[in-house]
């Protein structure tokens, strides 16, 4: 069980103690950058933060803020200052007992593990591959006159999605990959088509279509990343998405000019996994609250974010009833997790015999998950 969750909307990080680590340590954080070639990080750049005391159980840190007010100190030049500030960064934070004058840092009573989350910063090359991008996948007036694209154009635009994805390290591979597999029939054929053209022509042409299609997964993949960092969900539950270099709406009927199933995409991006409720709920019982610490305990993902909603579905009431807010729930139930934390998921038994009871059960961590609003919407 970790003993912190983490939410980042746009630049701004929060991390927050779980319940059991509550009023317990202090949350210390610290910036480093990548300094070279090699991997190597730069530390000395970003003084080491303590919060104030052990009753603050969670800390919003600016990153932006952060990168540019270090900035600010080493370059005078507005131009180098942007170019300067970009690169990958990676945020560290651990939980410490308390910080002691005189006590060196090394022999500080550590209570909750060092945690390091990676994210590139390159603002200004994301800007311009979002425009470029929406150029080259909607700058002809139909899905297959691609005559339009001129091929310097195409391949430049190529060689600067490549860079850029080359730079981020391992941000979008995941997204990437997923959605590579919506395509990857589609592809096939496209390399049927060069191999049979270099036998009958002795060489091939560029295929635009194919590049096309490539630089269309990239698109996405940045998107779906982007967006699920750079949004807001209202009290209302709409999504307020802040990631507008992208213009999804509009690209979104260029990609399916293309022929990408976006769909399938969607299916395969969704980083929720199914979780089978393993605990079964007694009819001897009258009523039993399902404890939030139940889906803590049994869900992680490689980033760590805290869960927003639970979707319900395949439910076996046995003996009984599955309750939201005192009503029994019915298949592909949504709830926010905030309301499970307030108790309102419950379990009423009728006493009427020994069946067992399950469920099982979805994770939604952010905006982009958010089973009633997922990224590919519009």
């Amino acid at each position: 069980m970790l003993w912190y969750s983490i939410k980042r909307e746009n630049w701004n990080i929060t991390i927050k103690k779980e319940q059991r680590y509550k009023n317990t340590g202090l949350i210390k954080y610290w910036l480093v950058k990548r300094d070279s070639c090699d991997n190597t990080f730069k530390e000395k750049l970003f003084a080491k933060t303590y919060t104030d005391n052990a009753n603050v159980n969670e800390v919003k840190i600016d990153l932006q803020k952060l990168i540019n007010d270090q900035i600010a100190k080493e370059k005078d030049s507005s131009a180098e200052k942007d170019l300067y500030g970009q690169g990958v960064y990676e945020l560290h934070f651990v939980l410490v007992e308390s910080k002691k004058t005189g006590v060196e840092e090394k022999n500080e009573r550590i209570l909750g593990g060092e945690a390091t989350k990676t994210f590139p910063y390159y603002p200004q090359i994301l800007a311009s591959l979002a425009d470029d991008l929406e150029n080259v996948l909607c700058g002809c007036p139909c899905s297959n006159c691609d005559g339009c694209v001129d091929d310097k154009k195409l391949l430049n635009v190529t060689t600067k999605v490549l860079l850029y994805y080359t730079l981020s390290g391992e941000y979008y591979q995941s997204k990437f990959g997923q959605a590579l597999n919506c395509i990857s029939c589609s592809l096939s054929k496209e390399a049927i088509c060069i191999l049979l053209n270099e036998q009958i022509r002795g060489g091939s042409e560029l295929n635009k279509r194919f590049l096309k299609k490539i630089l269309a997964i990239f698109y996405i993949s940045f998107y779906l990343m982007e967006v699920g960092r750079n949004c807001t969900v209202e009290e209302n539950g709409k999504v307020q998405d802040w990631t507008t270099n992208f213009h999804f709406d509009k690209v979104k009927r260029c990609l399916e000019g293309l022929g990408i199933d976006l769909d399938c995409i969607r299916k395969h991006t969704d980083n929720s996994e199914a979780r089978y409720a393993d605990f079964p709920f007694y009819v001897g019982r009258n009523v039993q609250t399902i404890d939030y610490k139940y889906f803590n305990d049994h869900y992680s993902d490689f980033e760590d974010e805290e869960i927003n909603q639970i979707m319900i579905y395949d439910i076996n009431h046995g003996d009984g009833e599955l309750r939201y807010n005192g009503t029994r729930i019915n298949n592909y139930a949504i709830i926010d997790f905030s309301e499970i934390i307030a108790g309102k998921l419950t379990y009423q038994a009728n006493g009427n015999g020994n069946t067992e009871a399950n469920f099982k059960w979805k994770v939604s961590e952010g905006c982009r998950d958010r089973f009633n609003g997922m990224s590919l919407r519009g």
